[in-house]
């Protein structure tokens, strides 16, 4: 579903700069926190908004929540600074207005014809369909997600995030390059709670978008330090045009794999425009690739009723972003670009003990392409390497000077290896 601003630019009542002016405009005034508006207006005073800021570095909670809790404001307190901070942040038409670029009058016809076309367009089935998880007995929603306050790795932002619980179910089956075919609930859950459209999260207020390791964790496979990586991509954020043209694309919230996809791709856009991503540790863009495979096979397995919705995202992503995979199998190939360059480039797989794994990976993925000769010489190469590796293991373990704890995590590790020799020695029996 467009937004109004598109919707604007494609009937010429706008360009496309007026846009992106209107945008960074009210991105800029949602940066302004209810605190500062509150210290404005002599509703908190210095000392009770530091009291608040405190309390919300130490829980995680949401400022109005502390605030009420606390005493500091009323909950019609709350609502009027929510309302000035709206009137802050602006309506894209008001805006417009605002600048003189727009008169009223065509603003409130657009915004009537806008809606009129939103409704005629609406899809009249949106609630996906995931046949790949058993069907059980219905619960309610907030049983599936566990809940996460996460702070932002970019611009600090707290905000709620949900993951599929994953103590909630089993993975029965998966397919060659490890995407989860079929889960089972432990408990009695709904079928409609695919764990896979949850895998990517958004902060809303920067739009920093990534699977959620790199949420939690960015610069788990990179070299560049969390501070390096939080203003090279902060800057991409506040800056790249194309970017921001592809995140103004809004999509029925209902429409979750439709989301997912727009989120992955998002995600996938931001890391290509860092060079030490793309030049060297790129294990994180191969996974994200890997899981935009994952969600075009999940839409054509399961016959999503999404997929002309997605259709018009991609043909829309296109224009900005001129390399975004179509298929699986354009996104399985790029994942396999992006885990080759990873191999050969990047420090961190050596510094993480993860070589055999990539090679693995990169073997799988050769499979689902056809790719058999390739795909079983990269099996037998990580084979090679985890051989050896348990080898060195063994020559440990027999040295009686080891302490018992290391001798352990050695014993524990070794019985990790042999589990993968055993999977290659499965992967490579049809090869």
């Amino acid at each position: 579903m467009k937004k109004f601003g598109q919707y604007l630019v494609e009937n010429g009542i706008v360009d496309e700069a007026t846009m992106i002016q209107v945008l960074s405009i009210q991105r800029r005034r949602n940066l302004i926190p209810l605190g500062e508006i509150a210290l404005q207006k002599h509703m908190l005073t210095p000392k009770e908004l530091l009291d608040i800021l405190n309390i919300q570095s130490d829980t995680g909670q949401k400022f109005g929540d502390i605030a009420i809790e606390s005493g500091y404001l009323t909950p019609k307190q709350m609502d009027i600074l929510l309302k000035i901070q709206k009137t802050i942040h602006g309506t894209f038409g008001s805006i417009l207005v605002e600048l003189k670029k727009v008169d009223k009058e065509t603003i409130d016809s657009a915004w009537e014809a806008f809606n009129s076309q939103m409704r005629n367009d609406a899809p009249k089935d949106i609630i996906p369909k995931t046949s790949n998880i058993e069907e059980v007995s219905q619960k309610p929603a907030t049983m599936v997600f566990k809940k996460i306050n996460q702070q932002c790795p970019v611009c600090d932002s707290s905000s709620e995030q949900f993951l599929v619980d994953p103590e909630l179910y089993n993975i029965v089956k998966s397919d060659i390059d490890k995407k989860t075919a079929i889960f089972k609930w432990k408990v009695d859950l709904p079928s409609t709670y695919n764990p896979i459209i949850y895998e990517v999260w958004l902060c809303k207020n920067c739009g920093y978008s990534a699977h959620h390791t790199y949420f939690l964790s960015p610069t788990v496979e990179l070299s560049m330090s969390p501070l390096n990586f939080s203003k090279k991509v902060g800057k991409i954020l506040d800056n790249n045009q194309e970017l921001k043209m592809m995140q103004e694309y809004e999509l029925l919230e209902q429409l979750k794999y439709a989301n997912a996809i727009k989120y992955t791709i998002i995600a996938i856009y931001i890391f290509e425009q860092v060079p030490a991503i793309v030049n060297k540790d790129s294990l994180m863009l191969a996974k994200h690739y890997q899981l935009l495979s994952w969600l075009f096979r999940e839409i054509e397995q399961q016959n999503i009723s999404e997929s002309e919705e997605i259709k018009k995202l991609i043909e829309y992503f296109k224009r900005y972003f001129k390399t975004v995979p179509q298929t699986e199998v354009e996104a399985l190939e790029k994942a396999l670009t992006y885990y080759d360059n990873a191999f050969y480039e990047s420090s961190v797989i050596d510094k993480n003990k993860c070589s055999h794994e990539v090679l693995q990976m990169m073997g799988r993925i050769n499979i689902m392409l056809g790719n058999y000769d390739i795909a079983k010489e990269q099996i037998q190469e990580a084979s090679k390497e985890v051989e050896y590796r348990i080898k060195i293991i063994n020559e440990r373990v027999g040295n009686n000077s080891i302490s018992d704890v290391n001798k352990d995590k050695l014993i524990a590790e070794r019985k990790l290896l042999n589990n993968f020799l055993q999977d290659n020695i499965e992967l490579l029996k049809p090869l």
